[in-house]
């Protein structure tokens, strides 16, 4: 009896010891008077900063399914942010833009915008800008490049983290 309960202890603090590294890489080195150094680092999750969507991004340009290009001429005015709670905000070439958004990993659907409602003059992508907004159906995230791709092959949004 008393063998199987140290068998059980040890079998318990191994499982607790591999549970514990589960998520740490250790590597070990001889250093030059022949003792270990162990160098311990956390391992890095794919949900790491930059593949996140939450923060700001810059518009750079849009594709139409005709195969046209949309770019703003000045894309520092139009920057979105999305929030880790599902919101949205952006500004734009004339006003505001703001609104809600639901994800579940590459799939993103933008709910109704509100704007705030200044009397804009000239050539304003605004307009544009928020339709494709509404139009999106999916994203995805490769070098700090977020690519909004929208319903029914209607064309694509990029834009870049800021």
């Amino acid at each position: 009896m008393k063998k199987i309960l140290i068998l059980i202890s040890v079998i318990v603090v191994l499982c607790v010891g591999v549970f514990l590294g589960m998520n740490q890489k250790t590597q070990t080195e001889v250093l030059n008077d022949g003792n270990l150094k162990s160098n311990t680092e956390e391992t890095q999750t794919a949900t790491s900063t930059s593949l996140t969507l939450a923060g700001s991004w810059m518009w750079q340009n849009s594709t139409t399914q005709i195969g046209g290009t949309i770019s703003p001429p000045n894309p520092n005015k139009f920057v979105i942010n999305f929030t880790e709670e599902g919101r949205l905000s952006s500004t734009t070439d004339c006003n505001n833009i703001a609104g809600s958004f639901i994800k579940n990993e590459e799939v993103i659907s933008i709910g109704q915008l509100v704007s705030t409602e200044m009397a804009c003059e000239g050539d304003i992508l605004e307009a544009k800008y928020a339709e494709q907004l509404s139009l999106a159906s999916s994203y995805s995230i490769k070098d700090n490049v977020l690519t909004i791709i929208l319903v029914k092959d209607a064309g694509k949004m990029n834009f870049i983290r800021q």
